[in-house]
């Protein structure tokens, strides 16, 4: 544990231990009778509120984290900070350490920058793993097939919706959940789940590697993304709407037809040569 907080409700006290899940947080203040969650709570240590946040540092680097944190921050970026930290990837953990001792982010969000550039840098490999999307509207209590046009159209949205999907909070880098073959654990430094404009928009997992995956591994990364797109982060994903002028937008990065697939960057550029697609839209 990285970070500590004695949080102080009318004549109730709680001290918590930072990071946990957002839940066990959450249940933890009801126990001294807070009904706001975790994100709605500022660090504030004012005589007089009726919530007060005390936060300190359990260890050299939990006290340089909590030094990140301002009264504008609430008790979930505390813990949001602690785990990011947590679960930095063991490659780049003496240099997040060493960076976080010399006292170089002055914020939070200037660490997950770092952080990203660090797993750049740490992995010279870099792979592309594409899959098609589907898409269902709904407007007005009606639903209606998306047509792949209307797809594209709004790859911007799905671009930040997919995004605030693997935000630290809910769960950050998606490496850590595609680790069970020891040949991937040893080899994937990150991986991020993204879209791609070719003539019709293409659901996209970037990868970087230490090494590159023999065709076993290639294969097993291969059915692990489809676990994740259709029983993991896709099945949370098309379940949240994506507003549009053309109603609520649900994208799908998985489906049961025979056409489904999976493909490298060599064997999705043979897909679009068969399809006589090409990048940079409609």
């Amino acid at each position: 544990m990285q970070i500590g907080a004695v949080i102080y409700h009318n004549n109730d006290t709680l001290i918590v231990d930072m990071p946990r899940s957002i839940y066990d947080l959450y249940g933890k203040l009801q126990s001294i009778g807070v009904r706001q969650r975790p994100d709605n709570i500022h660090l504030k240590d004012e005589e007089g509120d009726d919530i007060r946040v005390k936060l300190y540092g359990e260890t050299e680097i939990g006290k340089h984290l909590v030094g990140m944190l301002r009264e504008k921050n609430t008790l979930a970026d505390a813990n949001m900070l602690a785990f990011v930290f947590e679960q930095s990837d063991i490659r780049i953990r003496d240099q997040l350490s060493a960076a976080i001792l010399q006292n170089r982010y002055d914020m939070p969000d200037q660490m997950f920058e770092d952080i990203k550039l660090m797993l750049r840098e740490a992995a010279a490999i870099e792979k592309n793993f594409y899959f098609p999307l589907t898409g269902v509207f709904e407007d007005d209590g009606e639903s209606f097939e998306a047509d792949p046009s209307e797809i594209y159209r709004y790859s911007d949205q799905i671009r930040t919706a997919l995004a605030r999907e693997q935000s630290p909070e809910r769960g950050g880098d998606m490496a850590q959940y595609l680790r069970d073959d020891p040949g991937i654990r040893s080899k994937l430094v990150s991986a991020e789940w993204d879209v791609e404009e070719f003539d019709i928009l293409y659901g996209v997992v970037r990868v970087r590697l230490m090494e590159p995956f023999t065709e076993e591994e290639k294969a097993e990364f291969k059915e692990l993304i489809t676990g994740q797109n259709s029983d993991g982060l896709g099945e949370g994903f098309e379940q949240r709407p994506i507003f549009t002028e053309d109603g609520e937008l649900f994208v799908s990065m998985w489906n049961s037809g025979d056409d489904y697939f999976v493909y490298d960057d060599e064997e999705m550029d043979q897909f679009l040569q068969n399809q006589g697609q090409q990048m940079g839209g409609m």
